[in-house]
């Protein structure tokens, strides 16, 4: 019972982060791109966070609809965890090489 108790919450926290990580990705790379190239205003940290959760709802997402995972409890945290960072690191070199 422990053990499924720990999971839970382990699942619960990854979620908090990765909701907080996608607003920041979010946030960021609309003040970087969009922003600037529409000329419009730059997303507080809530907005970005309700955006990014508005986009995740409407995609489609094979993860979440298959009866069982493909990948490790493991595997899924870091893909939540470092998705964010990832894109974010992808994104400043391109900012920095062609902007």
């Amino acid at each position: 019972m422990n053990e499924k108790l720990a999971k839970f919450v382990l699942g619960v926290v990854a979620l908090i982060v990765a909701i907080l990580g996608n607003g920041y990705a979010t946030m960021t790379l609309w003040g970087w791109f969009i922003s600037p190239t529409f000329d419009l205003s730059v997303l507080s940290f809530s907005e970005s966070i309700g955006l990014s959760v508005f986009v995740t709802y409407c995609t489609y997402h094979p993860l979440f609809i298959k009866d069982e995972f493909k990948d490790s409890f493991g595997e899924q945290l870091l893909h939540c965890v470092f998705r964010p960072l990832a894109v974010l690191a992808i994104a400043f070199i391109y900012l920095k090489v062609f902007f």
